[in-house]
C-alpha cells in the first residue's frame, strides 16, 4: 500500500508560562535529526495518515514500526515465556545478521521511564562471563542508574565494552537485570525472504469461518504473518465496537 503526503507538518505554538519564560513553538510529533533531517516527522505522517489520525500513532508497538518501515516479518518475544541463555543468543545471533531491535518495559525502575521502549545496539561478554546488552533510550539522554551503569562501570569494564560515559542515552546492562526490568523484544529479520501472499475475508461474527493448511516444501524457517485493518484505522474510536468496524474484514496472510 502506498500512502501520499506533503511536506506540511503540523506544530505547536509558542506558549507563554509567565514571568518573561516561554515554551518553544516546536513539531507537534518527531522532530527533525541532528543533522536537520525530517525523515522521520514526515514517516510519521504518513504513519498517521494510513492510521487516520495522528492521535492512533500515540505510543503503539515497535513491531508495526518495523514492518512499515522494512516490509519484514518480526519477531515478538515476551520475556517470561523464554530464558535468559534462550534469549541472549538470539539477541546475539540477531547482532550478527544485524538486524534491527527494539526492547521494552513496563515498571519504572533504576531510573528508566515505564512503558518506553529501547533500541538494542549489541552484546557482550564479558571476560568474568556476565553476558550484557547495550541499549539506547531515543531521548538520547542518560537514565538509568543499575547494575553496570555509567556509574558503575569499572575502567576495566569500560575498557573491555569500549564504552563511552556520556549523557547520549546509551547504556549496558546485565542480563540478569535486563530480564527484571524489559517485559518484551521485537526483532525485525531483515533477510532477503519468498514470499506469497493469500487475500481473504475474515467474518468478525464467526472467527472459526476459514482454515488454512500450509504445506512446507522442504526444510526451511518459514514466517506466517497476517496484515489487517485494525480499530486504529476508524477514525472515531480506539476499539472494535463501533458501527464503521464492518463485520467482513479484508485481510491478507
Amino acid at each position: 500500500m502506498k500512502v501520499v503526503i506533503d511536506d506540511r507538518l503540523p506544530y505547536v505554538n509558542r506558549k507563554n508560562l509567565g514571568g518573561g519564560y516561554y515554551y518553544p513553538a516546536r513539531l507537534m510529533g518527531s522532530k527533525k535529526s541532528a543533522n536537520g533531517a525530517y525523515w522521520s516527522a514526515l514517516f510519521e505522517k504518513a504513519a498517521g495518515k494510513f492510521w487516520c489520525t495522528y492521535g492512533h500513532v500515540e505510543g503503539g508497538a515497535p513491531a508495526v514500526a518495523f514492518s512499515m518501515l522494512t516490509g519484514m516479518p518480526t519477531r515478538h518475544i515476551y520475556l517470561p515465556l523464554t530464558s535468559v541463555d534462550k534469549h541472549f543468543k538470539d539477541l546475539e545471533e540477531a547482532v550478527a545478521k544485524k538486524w534491527m531491535m527494539v526492547v521494552g518495559n513496563n515498571l519504572a525502575v533504576y531510573g528508566l521511564p515505564g512503558n518506553h521502549a529501547y533500541s538494542l545496539m549489541n552484546t557482550a561478554t564479558l571476560s568474568d562471563g556476565t553476558k550484557l546488552v547495550k541499549l539506547r533510550n531515543p531521548w538520547g539522554t542518560e537514565q538509568y542508574t543499575g547494575p553496570y551503569s555509567d556509574s558503575q562501570l569499572t575502567a576495566a569494564q569500560i575498557q573491555e565494552l569500549d564504552h563511552v560515559i556520556g549523557d547520549d542515552g546509551v547504556f549496558w546492562i546485565d542480563m540478569n537485570t535486563f530480564f527484571l526490568v524489559m517485559n518484551w523484544s521485537n526483532i525485525a529479520m531483515y533477510e532477503n525472504w519468498n514470499t506469497s501472499k493469500l487475500d481473504a475475508t475474515w467474518n468478525r461474527s464467526n472467527s472459526n469461518l476459514n482454515n488454512w493448511t500450509y504445506v512446507n516444501s522442504q526444510t526451511q524457517d518459514v514466517v506466517i504473518g497476517i496484515e489487517t485493518y485494525g480499530q486504529k484505522q476508524f477514525a472515531n474510536t480506539r476499539t472494535c465496537d463501533t458501527p464503521e468496524m464492518p463485520d467482513q474484514v479484508i485481510f491478507s496472510l
